[in-house]
């Protein structure tokens, strides 16, 4: 019978009157467009054969940092999709595989002392000498105890100070060359990475108004690689070098500043996550704060950290044997951010007596558009 000819199985011809199928020896006529169209859902293969794993179109994200001509390169790659229906092979693009995911940009305010927070706890501090201290702090990784004693509640406007970065435990020794010179060490361990690594940090007086502070740090710590629909966190060697400066311009206002690069060890590609090359990303702020005896205000801009050189590879199917086999091809995209800035304002007010309340607030910018914001927070704390 025709009746087929709606089923899948004949959706590639079409139905005929009685005279026409007589005159074409009882065949329908072939419909060379509908031949050619997906008849179940499109997948891209991340194994080694058409029947092993694949993931749907629009299932990976692209990696954070690419600069426009990499955006552009990857985005016409051309790659292979297999209908789920009979594993037919049909060609696509970057552009239908990789889903452009709203940039994040970390939170930029004031840390507030909540005490059911671990973050940037201090629960040993002794003086052993008149010019010798030893400290224990606990933090997130990457962010050094040297960066902590020279910011103190500004932490937060410099460097990261989300939650769900993974805690380090350091112990640091400081010794004070001079009234003005101090010199620390230290090393970190993360319980949750079994990983440690250490730093290296100096912080000058150059008189009365100013300070500066700069610190040299290795360590293993984890990195969020975007793969396959999800974060895909894996190991990697950073060195990081960080500096800072704080300036008082009057008896309530400071101009602070902040830089840091890091180096990471590259990172492996496969089909379902990205990895690195040459990797270096930074980030830097600049701003003005307002203090009073029980508020701060600070006003400024910042560069997110992104990546500032080096390259993004995967690994992408290119092609299909007459076996089944899938072949792939690793390709390389240049990650080097374009560098745009974004504007933040952020406040602190204790509005309880010896720090038993505290509010926060802070708006920022998304870089590079003047028209969004990318994030606006209100916090309190109370401590009883």
């Amino acid at each position: 019978t025709y009746d087929g000819l709606s089923t899948f199985n004949g959706q590639s011809a079409n139905s005929l009157s009685q005279a026409q199928r007589e005159a074409i020896f009882g065949h329908g006529l072939v419909d060379a467009l509908a031949a050619q169209q997906v008849l179940g859902s499109l997948s891209v293969p991340v194994g080694s054969t058409a029947d092993s794993k694949s993931i749907a179109l629009s299932g990976l994200a692209m990696p954070k940092g690419l600069s426009s001509s990499g955006r552009k390169a990857l985005m016409n790659t051309k790659i292979i999709a297999l209908d789920s229906f009979d594993g037919a092979t049909f060609h696509r693009t970057g552009a239908d595989l990789f889903v452009e995911d709203e940039d994040e940009f970390r939170s930029i305010g004031y840390t507030m002392n909540s005490p059911d927070r671990d973050l940037y706890l201090t629960d040993v501090d002794l003086d052993l000498a008149d010019n010798l201290s030893f400290a224990h702090v606990r933090g997130p990784q990457g962010v050094s105890a040297a960066s902590l004693n020279f910011w103190g509640d500004k932490i937060g406007l410099v460097k990261s100070f989300e939650d769900d970065r993974l805690p380090t435990d350091a112990i640091q020794i400081s010794f004070a060359l001079s009234e003005t010179l101090t010199l620390s060490s230290s090393i970190e361990y993360s319980d949750i990475t079994k990983e440690s690594g250490f730093g290296i940090a100096a912080a000058l007086d150059l008189g009365d108004r100013t300070k500066v502070m700069a610190s040299l740090s290795q360590g293993t710590y984890v990195e969020d690689m975007t793969g396959l629909s999800t974060h895909n966190m894996t190991l990697s060697d950073v060195t990081s070098y960080e500096i800072g400066i704080r300036h008082a311009l009057t008896g309530n206002i400071e101009l602070f500043g902040h830089a840091e690069m890091r180096e990471m060890s590259d990172v492996a590609a496969s089909t379902t996550s990205w990895g690195t090359q040459d990797a270096l990303f930074g980030s830097a702020v600049i701003g003005a704060e307002y203090s009073a005896m029980d508020h701060k205000l600070s006003l400024g801009v910042y560069q997110p950290d992104q990546q500032l050189s080096g390259d993004a590879t995967i690994y992408l199917a290119t092609a299909r044997g007459q076996d089944g086999r899938i072949f792939y091809s690793e390709k390389s995209f240049d990650a080097s951010g374009d560098g745009e800035f974004g504007l933040f304002f952020a406040g602190k007010w204790d509005f309880l007596a010896d720090g038993m309340g505290e509010l926060a607030f802070q708006m920022q910018q998304k870089p590079g558009d003047m028209r969004e914001v990318n994030e606006a927070a209100v916090m309190v704390n109370l401590r009883f």
